[in-house]
This record gives structure tokens, C-alpha cells and sequence, in this order.
């Protein structure tokens, strides 16, 4: 510059090196060349990568007039990756560094937040993976020992079902243990039965001999059927029988002294001793002589089984002996009394019974005694005009002959055998000729046993049965056309 003094002055240039401004934006380190030339380097190209020296941008880049212009960084705690799998949780640290934090270690227990997982641990890449939950219902065991039937809710919980309270009757599924009660801590505990064959009561009246079956069942014995004989054990009943509730009961006995039945045919006046035993007194012994009672009996006697049994008097008018030789014709009267009729007078005619006799008078002991007949053939008078030839037989018949052709006593010839008889007499009859006659047969009374017609040969034999005839003396009487012989025959047993 001009100093006025037409010195033109100048300023020295700047030394070279000295820092200047060329003003062109689009170079940097400007400096004096020495000559007042102030050259600056060309800025790098825009979009050079360069460092602006802040820590706080990043791509920093030249925009072509030497400003090396970065991005600022996210502000710090801006979440970021920083490409690190084995980090988490990448934040900015506000100087473009994105860092993370380490992964825990692979094992490390985590939770994934998945309510349907378990057991959460981490992959040592910061991921934290679970094992899938159980099913929902699936059996567990929830730890907790007030509670049963534990069973998975699908989120990974084990639930259970709370225990009854202590006291609780329950089940514990074991046949030999009763009064079963729960623990308060889900354990059903039952107390042991009876051993089997311990003796119990099952509660039902119509069992006895109950006994425990050593699973807690109180077995009885059925009862007998009602009405079925049992003994009570007490003397004083009988009849003993079951009611069906296991009761043997019993009908008091009769009171001691009344009238009963042994049924033992050898007592009588049974009578009963206050325990139901009926006690007879022993029967006479057989034989015995009793009285039975009874009018019409006699000879009564014991047969040894308390009866007094007797003969039955013979039938009212039945001959017998009274024992008094002042009477005959003695009759029974059907009370066992022998009644006799008292004999006639000494000197009263009768009948002696004897053939062989006659003129017969009683002797005043009701014999009758007679007078013996003329020995047989002795000449007679029959009294019959129309007999000739009159002759006794011997058994004081005067027969005579009627005529030619009915034979006389004298040829009627008849024969007794044997005589004494006992159960029959053979008669033999001999005739001059074929003919009709009757035989009859009379008591010592004259009382006529039998009779009948006989068709008689010459020489015929006729059997009599005589096993009926009271033993005695008897008559035996023939008689045909022209005459009849009598015959005496004693019967003896």
C-alpha cells in the first residue's frame, strides 16, 4: 500500500507453512506458500470415508468440502444388535457401540414366559427354552401330602385334590381290615380284622356260633327252623323246640306229682317228678293174683305189664260145680258165681244118667242113684202088644220085636270106640238089613247134643266128633223102625 509518501509498502507474506484460509470450502491444512500464495490441499472426495474424531457418530463420511461428517449415534441404551448370537439384550452406549450382554451359560435356569413349559434353561444363545407342559390330567405328584389324585392343569402346574379330614371313613380296598379312616393326609387306614374264628355277633337274630371270617365279616350259623327240636338244658321244660332266632324254648314240666303217661307198659300211677320225667311204679310181676274189677271175669292175674287181666267167666247157665254136693245142675250166672240148684229130696225119683240102671231116686246129695238094669236077654214086657220076643238089653230097655223086617235090639248090634273118647267116637252098627235110622247123643242131664238121619248098611261105621264135648258121662241113642239101643260113652280131655 501506498504510505502517502509514494513508498509503495508492502506487507511481508506470511511465512510459508504459515496456517491460512485460501476460502476455498472445498480444501484443508490451507498454508503460506511463502509468497503470499495461501495453497490448501483439495479436500477429499464427498462420501471418502473419514473420521470425524467423534465418538459419538459413526459412517462418518466427506462431504467434499473437508468436513468429515459422521452419523450421530443412537443414544445410548437405544436397543441395538450387535450381531453376537451369545449376547442379549444389545444396547447403544451413545459412542456407536452397540454392546450386549453375555448369554448365560447353556443349563442356566431360565424362564421362556410360556405358562405351558417347564424346566426352562438356557441354549448358551440367550435363548431360554422350556419342556412342554405334561397334558392336562396327566397324574403328578404335587409334593404336598394333603392332597391325592395330583393331576397336571396343562400350564406346568401338579393340582391335587385336597385330602379328607382326618377322621373321614373311607376305603382303603383291603377285605381284611374294618372301621377304614382317613389320616388327614390322603392315607385311608383301616384297623386289622379279627383273626378268623374269633368270636363275634353279626347282628341277625337268626344266627348263632357267629365267628369273624378274617376279612372283617361276622359270619353266623343260620338258625334252626322254628318248630325244630332242640334242647334247652333245663330240666323242668320239655318239648323243647326253636323259635328260628336261635332260642330253644322249652315247656315248663308238669308240677311234680301229676298224673302221666311213662309209656312203659311194665308201670302204673306214672306220675311226673317235676322235671319232666314221668316215673311209673314197677308192674307186679306177671302172674301176680289181682282183682281186675270186672264181675264177669275169675282167676285174675298181673301179665306183667300192669294189667290185671282175668278169665271170662263161662256164659250165664253154663254148667259148673258150686262145690256143694246138696245141689246140682249147678249154672254158672255169668258173674263167675257156679249157682246150684239144691237137690232134691232123698227118695225123689230121677235119672242117674247110667243106662245100665233104673228105678233111679235121689239120695239127698243130688245123686241120683238107680237100681241095675236085669243083665241083657233077661225076659221082659216092653208094655208093646205088638212086640214079641220081649228081652232087656242090658241097659234096662225092654225091646220087643216088631216084625219080620225091622230088626229088633236084639239084632241091632252097636259098638263104641274108643270109649273113654276125646276128640271123636267111631259108632259101628251092625244091621240084618239096609235101613234108615237116627242117632242122637245126650248129656248125663238128658240134654240132647247131637242128632241125625243115617242111611245105614249092614255093617256101617259112623264118626262122631266129640273135640267140642265138656268131658262127662253121654248117651248114645239108636233107633230105627223096630226098636232103639242106647249106648253110654264117657268123654275125657
Amino acid at each position: 500500500m501506498e504510505d502517502g509518501m509514494c513508498n509503495c509498502i508492502g506487507t511481508p507474506c506470511p511465512e510459508a507453512g504459515t496456517a491460512c484460509d485460501d476460502g476455498d470450502a472445498t480444501t484443508f491444512d490451507d498454508m503460506e506458500d511463502g509468497m503470499c500464495n495461501c495453497v490448501g490441499t483439495p479436500c477429499p472426495e464427498a462420501g471418502t470415508a473419514c473420521d470425524d474424531g467423534d465418538a459419538t457418530t459413526f459412517d462418518d463420511m466427506e462431504d467434499g468440502m473437508c468436513n468429515c461428517v459422521g452419523t450421530p449415534c443412537p443414544e445410548a441404551g437405544t436397543a441395538c444388535d450387535d450381531g453376537d448370537a451369545t449376547t442379549f439384550d444389545d444396547m447403544e452406549d451413545g459412542m456407536c457401540n452397540c454392546i450386549g450382554t453375555p448369554c448365560p451359560e447353556a443349563g442356566t435356569a431360565c424362564d421362556d414366559g410360556d405358562a405351558t413349559t417347564f424346566d426352562d434353561m438356557e441354549d448358551g444363545m440367550c435363548n431360554c427354552i422350556g419342556t412342554p407342559c405334561p397334558e392336562a390330567g396327566t397324574a403328578c405328584d404335587d409334593g404336598d401330602a394333603t392332597t391325592f389324585n395330583d393331576v397336571e392343569d396343562g400350564m406346568c402346574n401338579c393340582i391335587g385334590t385336597p385330602c379328607p379330614e382326618a377322621g373321614t371313613a373311607c376305603d382303603d380296598g383291603d377285605a381284611t381290615t374294618f372301621d377304614d379312616m382317613e389320616d388327614g393326609m390322603c392315607n385311608c387306614i383301616g384297623t386289622p380284622c379279627p383273626e378268623t374264628g374269633t368270636a363275634c355277633d353279626d347282628g341277625d337274630a337268626t344266627t348263632f356260633d357267629d365267628m369273624e371270617d378274617g376279612m372283617c365279616n361276622c359270619i353266623g350259623t343260620p338258625c334252626p327252623e322254628a318248630g325244630t327240636a332242640c334242647d334247652d338244658g333245663d330240666a323242668t321244660t320239655f318239648d323243647d323246640v326253636e323259635d328260628g332266632m336261635c332260642n330253644c324254648i322249652g315247656t315248663l314240666c308238669p308240677e311234680a306229682g301229676t298224673a302221666c303217661d311213662d309209656g312203659d307198659a311194665t308201670t302204673f300211677d306214672d306220675m311226673e317228678d317235676g322235671m319232666c320225667n314221668c316215673i311209673g311204679t314197677p308192674c307186679p310181676e306177671a302172674g301176680t293174683s289181682c282183682d281186675d274189677g270186672d264181675a264177669t271175669t275169675f282167676d285174675d292175674m298181673e301179665d306183667g305189664m300192669c294189667n290185671c287181666i282175668g278169665t271170662p267167666c263161662p256164659e250165664a247157665s253154663t254148667a259148673c260145680d258150686d262145690g256143694d254136693a246138696t245141689t246140682f245142675n249147678d249154672m254158672e250166672d255169668g258173674m263167675c258165681n257156679c249157682i246150684g240148684t239144691p237137690c232134691p229130696e232123698a227118695g225123689t225119683a230121677c235119672d242117674d244118667g247110667d243106662a245100665t240102671t233104673f228105678d233111679d231116686t235121689e239120695d239127698g246129695m243130688c245123686n241120683c242113684i238107680g237100681m241095675p238094669c236085669p243083665e241083657a236077654g233077661t225076659a221082659c214086657d216092653d208094655g208093646d202088644p205088638a212086640t214079641i220076643n220081649d228081652v232087656e238089653d242090658g241097659m234096662c230097655n225092654c225091646s220087643g220085636v216088631v216084625s219080620a223086617s225091622s230088626p229088633t235090639a236084639a239084632e241091632l248090634l252097636v259098638r263104641l270106640a274108643p270109649n273113654p273118647a276125646t276128640d271123636e267116637l267111631n259108632v259101628t252098627i251092625s244091621l240084618p238089613t239096609a235101613e234108615v235110622l237116627r242117632i242122637a247123643t245126650y248129656d248125663s242131664n238128658g240134654k240132647q247134643m247131637r242128632s241125625k238121619q243115617v242111611e245105614a248098611q249092614t255093617a256101617t261105621t259112623i264118626q262122631l266128633l266129640t273135640a267140642d264135648y265138656p268131658a262127662g258121662v253121654y248117651f248114645l241113642k239108636v233107633t230105627t223102625a223096630g226098636g232103639q239101643v242106647t249106648k253110654k260113652f264117657v268123654v275125657v280131655h
